[in-house]
């Protein structure tokens, strides 16, 4: 052996002890844990858990309370244009500029150092990406149509039966375990919605056809971007794609892949274009005429024009980190998590109808409303629970592994200990 070679080898050793010494505080660590008592044991792990389950529900929960305020101001914003205040009755018109500025933003943000954008592949593309886009323009458009049709109080009161539309994608898709509460809850939360709508005083059936139908392209809009932001395409693809394999005719949630997640910031550069796009032709049909119209009048100020052009940039701000925040709160949970969490912020919304514009409930409302309200409650808590399940089996598995480990990594270290005694 040359002298280069002996002092590598040297120096391999001298590492391989080094890494002997670590080892041996570590098996000399998992030695005191399993001094403890029981007790103390299962106290530790019941802090870490209470941690790290809390410390995720604040995260989530402050980023609700953002997206409850940014949400009712959007939603104001859009009611104002297309009512009599702001004199530009036409929603899709709307909804098209707002998703064409949110498409600049994107890309402004985009540009910026220190941004990356995730590569988006062809089946993703072709099987995610342009369906969300679609269902996107019909759920949106669909929504500020009936804003235009209903108050905004019933209109929000429409948009409680979200959940149920979404759950059952989610079951489809294999996102979500069906179980009795869940669908108790959901049911809870569809009755309370129509119980509020039985107790409607001016119940338009347009409006009401176009905001359910709306609700329905929310529920597909959600379960799959789901499927893209938390990885999961890919397997879902491969299971639906063959058929065949472990588990076949189970029941079984789709698994999170090994690929990157697309980025909150990578949807809504690739889906606000195509929603833009995709609301065109319907616009050019149903609203073309009306909007040239408003712009070529005479007898329009020029401060309208400001107060309209100030209005949309304003919602496509609002609108911009809106999505950003849906699509971060869709990956962090769920969406069927995030639909729930949306009816309870329609209570803001509701209660801004009422202020701002005047909106008007009955006792049917009310109650319809409160029943909701129930099921969401009941929703949360059982999603709580399982949380906490998940959590406390994770850690029990990693205490019950922890040994196994330490001993494997004991046993290599001896095998290069011979190793190394063998050439010297």
């Amino acid at each position: 052996m040359g002298k280069g070679s002996r002092n590598e080898f040297h120096e391999a050793r001298d590492h391989d002890g080094e890494i002997s010494s670590a080892l041996l505080q570590a098996s000399d660590m998992h030695a005191e844990l399993e001094d403890e008592s029981p007790a103390e044991r299962r106290e530790c792990l019941d802090t870490a858990q209470w941690s790290s389950v809390g410390l995720r529900y604040v995260v989530n929960g402050s980023l609700y309370l953002v997206w409850f305020a940014i949400s009712t101001a959007v939603i104001l914003n859009v009611k104002f244009l297309v009512s009599s205040k702001g004199h530009f009755p036409y929603p899709l018109a709307v909804t098209a500029c707002v998703n064409g500025l949110m498409a600049l933003h994107a890309f402004v943000v985009s540009k910026m150092p220190g941004v990356r954008v995730d590569e988006v592949t062809a089946s993703q593309f072709r099987y995610c990406i342009i369906p969300i886009s679609l269902v996107t323009a019909l759920e949106i458009g669909g929504t500020n149509y009936a804003l235009k049709l209903l108050s905004v109080s019933f209109a929000q009161m429409v948009k409680a039966g979200g959940p149920f539309s979404v759950m059952i994608f989610a079951l489809f898709f294999k996102l979500e375990k069906f179980s009795c509460v869940l669908l108790f809850s959901l049911v809870t939360i569809c009755g309370g919605l129509a119980i509020a709508s039985w107790g409607q005083i001016d119940f338009q059936w347009t409006g009401f056809i176009v905001a359910f139908v709306a609700v329905f392209m929310g529920g597909l809009r959600w379960a799959l971007t789901q499927l893209l932001l938390q990885g999961m395409f890919e397997s879902y693809h491969h299971l639906a794609g063959k058929g065949e394999g472990e588990g076949e005719g189970e029941e079984k949630p789709a698994r999170r892949s090994a690929r990157p997640r697309l980025s909150p910031l990578t949807m809504t550069l690739y889906t606000s274009p195509l929603v833009s796009l995709a609301l065109l032709p319907a616009t050019i049909i149903f609203e073309s005429g009306g909007v040239v119209a408003v712009l070529r009048a005479c007898c329009s100020p020029p401060s309208y024009y400001l107060i309209l052009s100030a209005s949309l940039f304003f919602s496509s701000i609002l609108v911009f980190c809106l999505m950003v925040i849906e699509f971060v709160l869709v990956r962090n949970t769920s969406s069927l998590a995030v639909s729930v969490g949306s009816v309870f912020k329609e209570i803001c919304t509701i209660a801004a109808g009422i202020v701002v514009f005047g909106d008007h409930l009955t006792m049917f409302n009310v109650i319809g409303f409160v029943t909701c309200q129930a099921g969401i409650a009941t929703y949360i808590f059982m999603h709580y629970r399982d949380d906490k399940k998940q959590q406390s089996l994770t850690d029990d598995e990693a205490a019950d592994l922890k040994p196994v480990v330490m001993h494997s990594m004991e046993g290599e270290a001896n095998l290069r200990e011979e190793l190394i005694a063998e050439h010297e």
